[in-house]
């Protein structure tokens, strides 16, 4: 799966799951920061009801995109 990791900085924040709990830390992380956030969940559903929020949606596994994430950063 290749995900676009573009966008990424120190700042960076990633929520892992857009269930009740990561929809409502991204709603109040957008609110508090500045910080480019990004969502990672395997169910669209979830990721489609963040779509009133400026965050970056990862349709995929949490683990998976840590991963391809620490491979970004090393590089």
């Amino acid at each position: 799966m290749e995900t676009d990791l573009s966008g990424i900085t120190e700042d960076t924040i990633f929520i892992i799951g857009a269930g009740h709990f990561g929809a409502r830390a991204a709603r109040i992380v957008c609110q508090q920061s500045n910080s480019p956030v990004f969502v990672v969940d395997p169910v669209e559903k979830g990721l489609a009801n963040l779509k009133d929020l400026w965050v970056k949606k990862i349709l995929g596994d949490g683990i998976l995109t840590a991963f391809e994430v620490n491979k970004e950063i090393v590089k």
